[in-house]
């Protein structure tokens, strides 16, 4: 019969016999927790941006590296969550969106359109329909600057298939 060690009574996470209690530190919560643990996490975070393709194990990396690109992952991902949500939301027959009010556009008045570029020191106003979050349609009419600020649903469409299409590449 095998005869009972100090290592058999460990708690499960320090069994290892190279580890020792210099190793360790209490935590902000009086709990054990290993010295290296941020240094264990930034590796475990530089792992998942191997798996993910945005980095390689190869090379030679940084902190601020690795976590600029794990913030430009997050702001991508979100992105591409909010144009999802945006596209699936829309009304069938939306034609662009307004990131700045958070409202769908159809009908952009085209004479009215023309007029105003071709006039653009002029103040002229374009009609077109919007709707909100209520999914009701109304008249509505903005200034030319307003209408360049508007962003085609197609144009969303081909973002998401873009940016979905390069995340399954990185997989």
């Amino acid at each position: 019969m095998k005869e009972v060690t100090e290592f058999d009574l460990r708690h499960p996470d320090y069994k290892d016999p190279d580890l020792k209690p210099e190793h360790f530190e209490f935590d902000g919560e009086g709990k054990i927790a290993r010295k290296d643990r941020f240094e264990r996490g930034m590796r475990r975070v530089h792992g998942m941006l191997i798996d993910l393709g945005l980095s390689s194990s190869r090379d030679a990396w940084t902190v601020k590296e690795e976590l600029q690109k794990l913030k430009k992952y997050i702001e991508d991902m979100q992105r591409l969550k909010d144009l999802v949500c945006i596209v699936e939301q829309a009304p069938e027959d939306a034609e662009y969106f307004n990131l700045e009010n958070r409202e769908y556009v159809k009908n952009i008045d085209v004479e009215h359109l023309d007029i105003a570029k071709a006039e653009p020191s002029e103040s002229h106003l374009i009609n077109h329909d919007t709707c909100g979050k209520d999914g009701v349609w109304t008249e509505n009419s903005a200034w030319l600057e307003n209408i360049h600020s508007l962003v085609m649903l197609a144009d969303m469409k081909e973002e998401i298939l873009v940016m979905s299409g390069a995340m399954e590449a990185c997989k």
